[in-house]
């Protein structure tokens, strides 16, 4: 190939991307140019296998009137309980009918879903299972 044949080449493609416009050349280069990203993404965890760490539940289908004291006397009687909070309405007060507790090792999570999935509170069947994580920050 010579120098002619390549700028006749290179031309073509210059009236090309030209025709396009600038912002369509410059989504299109940019993707053609864009550097894979070096920055690597930290990824969270979920709780290792064995007793390391808190561990944290879902309980849903609460009573409107439940605090978080009554949430933890309920899981306190099968395990040591970090945290209890029921989760409530900023603008009322008022509970919105699930919470969170944080059990301090596996083994106590596994018999507290056991025990309490299904257990009758004040007249409403509780739901218990492992807390999702979430992508935003609480």
């Amino acid at each position: 190939m010579d120098f002619f044949d390549s700028v006749a080449a290179n031309s073509f493609y210059i009236v090309f991307v030209a025709s396009l416009g600038w912002f369509t050349a410059g989504l299109l280069l940019g993707r053609v140019l864009r550097r894979p990203s070096r920055r690597k993404r930290k990824r969270r965890r979920k709780n290792p296998a064995g007793n390391a760490g808190p561990l944290d539940l879902y309980v849903g289908n609460l009573p409107f009137d439940f605090r978080d004291a009554e949430l933890r006397r309920i899981f306190a009687k099968h395990g040591k309980v970090v945290s209890a909070r029921v989760i409530l309405n900023k603008s009322s007060g008022v509970s919105k009918g699930y919470g969170f507790v944080q059990m301090a090792d596996r083994q106590s999570v596994k018999v507290v879903i056991k025990a309490l999935s299904s257990h009758e509170v004040q007249g409403r069947r509780i739901v218990v299972s492992e807390a999702r994580t979430s992508s935003r920050s609480r």
